[in-house]
């Protein structure tokens, strides 16, 4: 029996090796809801989360999963909420882990608002303000990957004629800020086959072949697979 179950371990291991990684070696990384105050919208929220979600698919990095698309894991969402299960987050941890996810991307809201203002003619509107932070877990052992802190206000184009106009214009910004947030925390792992120009005496552009076998320039157009 003990034969059995040792036997039964390290294929679990090796299946969930495997299930961390696709056929292409990008990482599977899930990505939860969002913690936010009970003054934040949900509707808002939700916009925000989306935008991120974007933002990160567009730099075709990883393999991003919505937590919102497994039935699971909204079950045990909905569960969590309930007063006695409140903090049970090792539960959740072990549901990501036997799904095969290498990394669980976890989003706090800290701030939405719609900051009111008069234009010259004594006409009021409102700039959006947006803040949060995003953390990234490895749900195997609550180990964190990393984490950075975002804020978009008084930005150009983020006005409103009323606060919600004002920050769903703001999010597109931190859709934009997902460039920067991949490539601090997926980092490219290939080989530099081609310099296309340079900037004192540093590689502008040039072409890279990843681990995955995909080609791209620096500025993460695809040449070929």
């Amino acid at each position: 029996m003990k034969k059995i179950l040792l036997l039964f371990s390290i294929c679990l291991i090796s299946m969930l090796g495997y299930a961390q990684t696709n056929e292409d070696g990008k990482e599977s990384v899930y990505i939860d809801y969002f913690s936010r105050p009970g003054s934040i919208n949900n509707i808002l929220a939700e916009a925000l989360r989306n935008k991120i979600i974007e933002g990160i698919q567009e730099m075709n990095r990883v393999v991003l999963i919505d937590v919102d698309s497994n039935e699971a894991l909204k079950t045990e969402a909905r569960r969590r909420q309930e007063a006695s299960a409140m903090g049970d987050v090792v539960a959740r941890s072990e549901a990501m882990t036997t799904l095969g996810a290498k990394y669980l991307i976890q989003g706090n809201i800290t701030s939405m608002q719609g900051i009111k203002k008069t234009d010259s003619k004594g006409k009021p509107y409102y700039k959006g303000s947006v803040s949060y932070t995003l953390k990234i877990v490895d749900p195997s052992n609550g180990t964190l990957k990393g984490t950075q802190a975002f804020s978009h206000e008084g930005l150009t184009g983020s006005i409103g004629d009323t606060p919600e106009e004002a920050i769903i214009k703001t999010l597109d910004y931190a859709k934009i800020s997902m460039d920067d947030f991949v490539n601090e925390n997926f980092k490219i792992q290939g080989t530099i086959v081609q310099v296309e120009s340079t900037k004192k005496d540093k590689a502008q552009t040039y072409t890279l072949i990843l681990e995955q076998k995909e080609v791209y320039r620096k500025d993460r157009s695809l040449l070929f697979t």
